[in-house]
């Protein structure tokens, strides 16, 4: 069973602390499979993934807030390599309030090749062991 969160109300003049602790993360094992921003929030959806793999760190540009205005958050971009998915996202504010950026984390979907190979010979339609 994924998780849901319903409400991250974002509001007012602490826009930056407020996106700072609405923290965007999966369990181990699930992947964000659903992402969606309303006004003053996020909701989204966690789903586990077979065969989900290692997962890498990585981090947006800073943006200056120290002004106030967010706008310029609109142009930030969270992007995983192609064949990850990403399992969380969390905003991180400088201490004096001067820029924000997001931590993310994507994690590989390439699960591992799986045959399966006859070992033996057949005789009589039977998989004898040599």
């Amino acid at each position: 069973d994924g998780c849901h969160v319903p409400e991250m109300q974002l509001t007012g003049n602490r826009m930056p602390q407020e996106l700072a602790y609405a923290r965007i993360e999966c369990l181990p094992g699930q992947a964000i499979t659903y992402l969606k921003k309303e006004a003053g929030r996020f909701v989204y959806n966690c789903s586990y993934i077979a065969g989900m793999g290692a997962c890498t760190p990585g981090q947006t540009v800073q943006v200056d807030t120290s002004s106030g205005d967010l706008s310029s958050l609109a142009n930030v971009e969270v992007v995983c390599p192609p064949g990850e998915i990403l399992s969380s996202m969390v905003a991180e504010e400088s201490s004096g309030g001067k820029w924000l950026r997001y931590r993310y984390s994507c994690c590989s979907n390439a699960a591992v090749p799986i045959s399966i190979a006859p070992s033996g010979r057949r005789m009589e339609n039977r998989l004898q062991t040599m």
